[in-house]
């Protein structure tokens, strides 16, 4: 059984996705924003962060990317589920083409994306440091 962390602020959002994934028998463990889910790495090691980035603005680009970088520091694999407009607003040049989805999706494209990150680790899809960002571009 893997464990996911999953950072979600919206109880509605976060209760749906947490029965979807623990359907395909995994832990699940919460965070309600990018900040608080860097203090659940230090009691728990998550396979797999989910992050539902939220519209509204509560997580700040800067604390999304230093969340972010602790993942990527831990080896910790990152999908994130966003709206089209929160999702160009919340700094997308912090992601990988592969590691998101836009809603609305599928219930099987969402187990499909969690099984996949899963399944391969995809350390290549973790968030590479900040550095290699701004020497691609």
């Amino acid at each position: 059984m893997k464990t996911i962390l999953l950072i979600d602020n919206d109880p509605v959002s976060s209760t749906r996705i947490s029965e979807l994934v623990l359907r395909i028998k995994h832990r699940i463990v919460h965070a309600p924003y990018a900040d608080q889910a860097k203090n659940v790495l230090k009691r728990e090691e998550p396979d797999l962060v989910v992050h539902h980035v939220p519209e509204n603005g509560q997580d700040s680009p800067a604390s999304i990317q230093s969340a972010y970088e602790a993942f990527r520091l831990h080896g910790i694999p990152l999908l994130c589920i966003a709206r089209a407009r929160s999702f160009q607003e919340s700094a997308p040049e912090i992601l990988g083409p592969k590691q998101f989805l836009i809603e609305p999706f599928t219930i099987n494209e969402l187990l499909s994306a969690v099984e996949d990150h899963l399944k391969r680790g995809n350390r290549d899809r973790t968030i590479p440091p900040r550095s290699m960002l701004q020497e691609g571009a």
